[in-house]
């Protein structure tokens, strides 16, 4: 039986709640598959570690100690699968936090907001447009089957090229002042979403948005296929 971890470390938000920024229709499906799931409050350490397959850090607003750091990357370098997910803006330095476990995979959350003034969804507020759809995705055992998924307010990755399996679409931006206009000082096409890398004898995924996984956005177009495929790659048995 997968067991998948949530280690929560969100002062904001609960994970595991059944309002629609939780997960738990994601946890459901997953449970309905044969996984456990699991959210876990607290310390990391490898004690914490020892049983799961994949862990899940998600919209860190505290940050990690060097210990908590060591232990999931010797978990990771083991052959554990471990998925960063992140949020907008570096809010709540969700982004410098997961760069201190990011940064060891050679990725690299960014402090901006992924916009698109043609290829979006739906308008918020003042007319800003990072509601958007993803549709250009390298073929991969995580993109198998998925022909677009929704991110919602998502900070764009750094990384190498060839370890990027999602784009924006070539009218997508990097918005770092939150305005939803393409400044001078922005970059703009095939702005990265989507992420991956290997360590040691284990996986990474890495992804700049919660609201994906979220009850309220998990069964918008390709966003549960996605999800599910991401956790059964990141377990390198299954």
């Amino acid at each position: 039986m997968p067991f998948l971890k949530f280690i929560d470390r969100c002062e904001k938000e609960d994970i595991m709640a059944s309002t629609a920024n939780g997960v738990t229709v994601l946890a459901e499906l997953l449970k309905c598959r044969g996984w456990e799931v699991e959210k876990y409050v607290g310390t990391v350490d490898s004690s914490v570690l020892e049983e799961p397959d994949v862990i899940i850090v998600a919209y860190p607003t505290e940050s990690y100690s060097g210990d908590e750091i060591e232990a999931m990357l010797k978990f990771v370098n083991e052959g554990g699968g471990i998925f960063l997910v992140g949020e907008w803006g570096n809010v709540h330095e969700n982004a410098d936090t997961l760069n201190t476990i990011a940064h060891n995979f050679s990725i690299a959350f960014n402090g901006d907001r992924i916009c698109d003034p043609t290829y979006y969804i739906r308008k918020g507020l003042k007319g800003k447009v990072f509601d958007v759809p993803v549709f250009n995705l390298r073929p991969h055992a995580i993109t198998e089957g998925v022909k677009s998924f929704r991110i919602v307010s998502a900070c764009s990755l750094t990384a190498p090229y060839d370890n990027i399996i999602a784009w924006g679409s070539q009218e997508s931006f990097s918005d770092l002042d939150f305005d939803s206009e393409l400044d001078a000082f922005e970059t703009g096409q095939y702005v990265p979403v989507f992420a991956v890398a290997t360590y040691g004898n284990g996986r990474v995924a890495a992804v700049g948005d919660l609201s994906w996984l979220s009850n309220e956005y998990i069964i918008n177009m390709g966003n549960a296929q996605l999800a599910l495929n991401t956790l059964k790659w990141l377990i390198k048995r299954l």
